[in-house]
């Protein structure tokens, strides 16, 4: 027998076994497969009972949910109480093997059921002989496509009106299943002068106005079905009141007049696009996305109210202002852009809602002249995230420049309640004067090219839930940084160029790290009242007076930065920590240990009440005595000095009229028993006029001491004394006005 014999008992058992119309090449070879096994199905059940999609219909099924299964695709209906208790006797009993189940339903059907798998193996048959182009072969297959198979055929059952149906509707469904359709084209519809009444067809429709006045009240657009698009062109102003627009989704309106649009009664529409001059007032629905261009803006308000997302561009000489979502608000992301072309200050920006807000500012004026940039006020939803303001630099006008002076910037945030943060927790901010944000959710904070103070008012929870503040800084030229005392954690970065702050006034930081590529200068950390330590990084700098007295620890041995640290009034011992650049620190009081690491490092040592230590590390070093020791123990203790290094005594004169004419030290002075002893012989002399250097070793150590008084005595108060470890020979040191340079000192 021919193979093409077969197409029939495989078509049933692709009913039975899968649910759906066979595929061309399956049939195919499912036929020739029985065909040379001269008539036998067996081999063809058990490959379709083991293949991955019986296997995904049915694997994980019981016997009860299996046979429903099965009589669900082959007649359309659940089994009934004695079929479905026969039919797992039967599989249970092994009398039908559970791969042939589906085999065995399907030539046990009676009655009605067996018009159903006729009527189904009809449509089947049918759906597989249209499967004929490449298309539609290539098509065939992937679960989405055999899902929609399966669900076509289900529509199938015992009655002649599911078969007809089925039949008229054939070859829609292969094109669906196989994704062949084809979209018919639509119209084009062209409004005119009078009242138009449009009605669309069912595919993509174009409605055109190109006469002035043409889209006007009265006119009623209905695009029907498809994706219908309105556009209208002119030079007269666009004015939407009266018009009655339905099932277009997307519409253009750009004219050479003003323009005033209120869509929120028309139905359908998800994108509008305008272009006007002088002025815009655009409403739409929650679900159209707005792209609004404004050219030679007047004196009038652009407002924009509602709408997905909002996107605004602006350009022209006015001081009018952009009103955005002050009415009501977009529910999608807002980006506005302004530029402005002469010397005309630019007006306030103002965006209410959006679930991000990006704003930009620029200007084109001519040379020699100055554009002033709007302030930028944006008030955040409960929807808003993040919020970035991005203003053209600041520029000095001049004969080849043209100018631009920069504004402040004010961010709120959604009040949520005492209980609940709110939700913006980005924000970016370049170029401005101030900026004010009220928001206690701001985590990441990013400011380029600021001038003044940066307020953050991060108030209003009972207990606050977000205490570390993530800050990159580039260019900053003064200002104070400013919260309410919440931020614990402050981890700065910095960028670009250097920074500098006038003050940083958060009354909680406990922890500032510093990290990133330029110097940060802090002109004052009076605000820095709680800080326990500093950490800094990568090639960042830090220029800071620390004057808090809970400062325990700086730590900057991972910068290859430059560090300019002073530090006062801590009440406890200092541990600081340099890394591979220039550190210069200057101890005004307390004790504790320094480390200077690599670098050319410079240490300015005042009145210390405790033991100091100090290693200046490798590199040409300077210790500089700002101040007398305020006692005979609370004296500085350096490691690491050698050949070329300075100590300077010029700043610790304790009282004397002038410092050391020697050219050497003198000493060194022995046979004492205490280092009380030394000291008091070191200074015995008078040195209130020109102070005295002179050199002992006292158990295992070196000591300088410079005399300052005219007491007999070491004078606390007037007199100087440094420790080098270990016992060094500074005959061959070199004095020149109290500057001591060393000679090469054993390790």
């Amino acid at each position: 027998m021919a193979a093409s014999a077969y197409f029939d008992q495989i078509q049933q058992i692709y009913l039975a076994y899968l649910g759906r119309p066979a595929d061309p090449d399956g049939l195919d070879y499912w036929a020739n497969q029985v065909d040379a096994e001269g008539g036998s199905l067996a081999g063809v059940i058990g490959g379709f009972s083991a293949s991955a999609e019986s296997a995904a219909l049915y694997g994980q099924l019981t016997t009860d949910q299996v046979i429903t299964a099965i009589y669900a695709n082959l007649f359309n209906r659940q089994p009934d109480a004695a079929g479905l208790a026969y039919w797992k006797q039967q599989l249970d009993d092994g009398a039908v093997p559970q791969a042939q189940a589906a085999q065995a339903i399907l030539f046990g059907a009676l009655t009605s059921d067996v018009t159903a798998v006729a009527n189904k193996l009809t449509v089947a048959k049918a759906f597989t002989a249209q499967v004929d182009t490449s298309a539609e072969l290539s098509g065939y297959g992937g679960s989405a496509s055999l899902d929609y198979a399966r669900s076509f055929l289900k529509t199938v059952g015992a009655d002649a009106a599911s078969l007809q149906a089925a039949t008229n509707s054939l070859s829609t469904a292969v094109a669906i299943a196989t994704g062949t359709q084809t979209t018919p084209s639509g119209q084009t519809f062209t409004l005119t002068a009078g009242v138009d009444t449009i009605s669309g067809t069912a595919s993509a429709d174009t409605i055109r106005s190109t006469l002035n006045g043409a889209f006007s009240s009265g006119d009623s657009i209905n695009g029907g079905g498809g994706n219908d698009t309105l556009l209208v062109t002119g030079a007269s102003q666009i004015v939407t009141s009266g018009i009655t627009v339905t099932n277009v989704e997307t519409a253009s309106l750009t004219t050479g007049g003003t323009l005033t649009v209120d869509t929120t009664t028309w139905t359908g529409l998800t994108h509008l696009t305008t272009s006007s001059q002088g002025y815009a007032t655009v409403t739409a629905g929650s679900s159209t996305v707005i792209n609004a261009t404004v050219e030679n803006m007047a004196n009038t308000s652009l407002t924009f109210q509602g709408g997905s997302d909002v996107t605004v561009n602006a350009r022209g000489p006015s001081g009018a202002e952009i009103l955005i979502g002050n009415v009501i608000a977009p529910t999608g992301a807002v980006d506005v852009t302004h530029i402005a072309i002469d010397t005309t200050p630019m007006g306030t920006i103002s965006v209410a809602g959006g679930t991000t807000v990006h704003v930009t500012q620029g200007a084109e004026n001519a040379v020699n002249t100055t554009a002033r940039l709007g302030s930028v006020y944006v008030q955040g939803s409960a929807d808003t995230t993040s919020v970035i303001v991005d203003n053209a630099a600041a520029v000095t006008a001049s004969a080849l420049v043209a100018g631009i002076t920069k504004a402040d910037v004010r961010i709120s945030d959604d009040s949520q309640g005492a209980n609940t943060p709110g939700t913006i927790t980005n924000i970016t901010i370049n170029n401005y004067t101030s900026a004010f944000i009220a928001d206690n959710a701001l985590t990441n904070l990013t400011l380029k090219g600021g001038s003044g103070n940066i307020i953050i008012d991060n108030s209003g929870l009972n207990t606050p839930t977000n205490t570390t503040l993530n800050l990159s800084i580039n260019g900053l030229t003064g200002g104070t940084l400013d919260d309410t005392d919440i931020y614990q954690t402050l981890n700065i970065t910095t960028t670009g160029t250097a920074s500098t702050l006038a003050n940083n006034t958060f009354g909680g930081l406990q922890h500032l790290t510093l990290n990133g590529t330029q110097v940060l200068t802090l002109n004052s950390t009076a605000g820095l009242s709680a800080i326990q330590d500093v950490t800094v990084s990568g090639a960042a700098g830090l220029t800071a007076s620390f004057n808090s007295s809970t400062l325990s620890k700086i730590d900057a041995s991972s910068t290859s930065g430059n560090m300019t640290i002073g530090i006062n009034g801590a009440s406890g011992a200092i541990d600081y920590k340099g890394g591979s650049g220039v550190d210069t620190l200057t101890i005004g009081s307390g004790s504790g240990t320094i480390s200077t690491g690599a670098g050319n490092d410079i240490v300015n040592v005042g009145a210390i009440n405790a033991p100091l230590n100090i290693d200046v590390g490798t590199g040409t070093d300077r210790i500089n005595l700002t101040a007398a020791s305020t006692s005979a123990t609370a004296i500085a203790k350096v490691t690491g000095l050698g050949n070329g290094d300075i100590i300077s005594f010029a700043g610790a004169l304790g009282g004397a009229t002038g410092v050391s004419t020697q050219t050497s030290l003198s000493g060194p002075v022995t046979t004492q028993a205490s280092l009380q002893e030394y000291l008091d012989a070191a200074t015995a002399g008078d040195g209130s006029g020109n102070t005295v250097l002179s050199w002992f070793q006292y158990s295992g150590n070196t000591y300088i001491v410079q005399d300052s008084s005219a007491s007999a005595t070491f004078s606390a108060g007037h007199d100087s004394v440094i420790e080098l470890t270990g016992q060094q020979t500074l005959t061959g040191a070199s004095i020149a006005s109290g500057i001591v340079t060393l000679p090469t000192l054993p390790a």
